[in-house]
């Protein structure tokens, strides 16, 4: 696998030869053991051990976290940066903190492939997710979906894929500034500006409906 930024997945077992030839290139690289963390306070905890934060991330906010692991990596003056996650919380179908943790990053690499962000001056930052959850291994990414819940029978009904809607978007829609949880009621008024918008034919008198982020292989559907 080349070095490429983003968020990217691997097996445990090629994992440890892939970062020793990425370092002998150039590469900065940071191993993070999170072990079994699930929780916000200690997954930043076992970043801060590890990757520079500035100032040193203490794990009371997400917003916190990703600006001084922004400004901590942007520090470096590194122009490769790879970090590797450990453990199949961070492959196998992620939720709750461990989903948000994995936005912040998007967001971080993101910015620092920002040529005005960094005054000129861009970092490639390629987080590895290493685990063994999936056997089909590629590039992950960060998806919204529509999910509709039928009252009448009790199950989610059907899911839809929202293709080009961030965090920022998602934000406006429903009035909360940060995204912490997994699902996020829809309001009747932003249901059907999400209808107009991306063609999906919702049903409210029906239905309950929510929003949910989810990281998948590419290529995957929802």
């Amino acid at each position: 696998m080349e070095f490429m930024a983003g968020i990217h997945g691997m097996r445990a077992a090629d994992a440890g030869s892939l970062l020793g030839a990425w370092a002998d290139s150039g590469v900065r690289v940071f191993e993070v053991e999170t072990g079994g963390a699930t929780e916000k306070a200690e997954i930043i905890q076992a970043f801060a051990r590890v990757v520079p934060t500035e100032p040193l991330a203490s794990g009371r906010s997400w917003e916190g976290f990703s600006d001084s692991l922004w400004e901590g990596l942007y520090q470096l003056e590194d122009t490769r940066v790879a970090i590797a996650l450990s453990g199949d919380q961070w492959t196998h179908r992620p939720h709750g903190d461990v989903q948000t943790a994995l936005d912040v990053l998007q967001d971080v690499v993101t910015l620092l492939q920002d040529e005005q962000a960094t005054v000129g001056r861009p970092t490639d930052v390629c987080v590895l997710l290493v685990g063994n959850a999936y056997y089909g291994w590629g590039d992950f990414r960060i998806v919204w979906v529509l999910e509709a819940f039928d009252r009448r029978s009790g199950d989610f009904r059907e899911r839809y894929l929202l293709p080009g809607v961030s965090d920022s978007v998602v934000s406006t829609w429903i009035g909360i500034p940060e995204l912490t949880g997994d699902l996020y009621d829809v309001p009747e008024g932003i249901l059907q500006t999400i209808s107009t918008r991306s063609g999906i034919p919702v049903f409210p008198e029906d239905c309950d409906y929510f929003l949910g982020r989810e990281t998948l292989p590419e290529g995957e559907q929802p």
